[in-house]
């Protein structure tokens, strides 16, 4: 890929509310102007950005905490709107225990043993 900066990773693309995120994406070149209309001449709909990664790359080029934290919301999020699943049931456990470590969960076994006071 030649990245030569992590900044490299992202890019922008234009986005309205409720709007639903199709799986092609129409990256923003940031070497033109951007305008504030949006292309939609007098619609009075303001200019609306979102930051996206644009590469996925494994974990070891990763190097900034502040890119490792971008990758991570983008993948939550994708999670949580169904653009992104696991494989299979092994897959989303290993995916959710992990979701669970970046957001500062701790695994307690006591909180799996429920008391049963049957009798």
């Amino acid at each position: 890929m030649n990245i030569i900066c992590e900044m490299e990773y992202f890019g922008l693309e234009h986005w309205t509310p409720n709007q639903k995120e199709s799986q092609t994406r129409q990256w923003i070149n940031l070497r033109n102007r951007l305008s504030g209309d949006s292309g939609s001449s007098g619609s009075g709909i303001q200019l609306m950005l979102a930051l996206r990664v644009k590469f996925w790359v494994p974990v070891h080029f990763i190097l900034q905490e502040s890119v490792r934290n971008l990758f991570y919301m983008q993948a939550r999020r994708d999670l949580l709107e169904g653009r992104l699943t696991a494989p299979d049931w092994s897959g989303a456990a290993k995916l959710a225990a992990l979701l669970c470590q970046a957001d500062g969960l701790r695994f307690n076994e006591s909180s799996l043993k429920a008391d049963c006071s049957c009798g």
